[in-house]
């Protein structure tokens, strides 16, 4: 595994990341700053030997090919997707306890509400507060409260 050494700022997500991608190939022509577990921060000549590794050889375009796209734009927005979703599961887990807490009840949860309109996410949503409000490890006891006009 070797990393480049790519700087936090420097790309607006426009046609062409071209700094960053910039970065990322000096790691492939043996140039700039590379990680690896064997060397931590070295140049990245001596983390590509390290490896067994040849400085690759660009031919006419190439650079170019390398520099010029959105992946850099694109596979940050693929970490944020993934940031908000573990997020999206906390804030989950969150609401769950505090309708434990609050002694609340979990008919809105049932599947046959959910059946009605299945959006994928709200059926996700339903399904992941049935399995932490009622589990055999950690019975709860709003899992089979009856619903009553004060109930939450």
């Amino acid at each position: 595994c070797c990393l480049p050494y790519i700087p936090e700022k420097g790309t607006v997500g426009a046609s062409g990341d071209l700094a960053p991608l910039s970065h990322l190939a000096l790691g492939l022509i043996g140039e700039g700053k590379m990680w690896s577990p064997k060397s931590g921060w070295a140049d990245a000549k001596y983390v590509l030997e390290a490896h067994g590794l040849r400085p690759v050889s660009l031919k006419p375009k190439e650079g170019l090919a390398l520099i010029n796209g959105t992946q850099m734009i694109t596979s940050l927005g693929c970490e944020a997707v993934e940031r908000a979703s573990a997020i999206a599961k906390q804030a989950d887990i969150v609401a769950a306890l505090t309708l434990e807490v609050l002694k609340g009840t979990t008919k809105a949860f049932d599947t046959d509400i959910h059946a009605l309109r299945p959006h994928p996410g709200q059926v996700e949503v339903a399904f992941r507060f049935r399995s932490l409000l009622d589990s055999d490890h950690h019975p709860s006891e709003i899992a089979e409260k009856k619903e009553t006009l004060q109930s939450l």
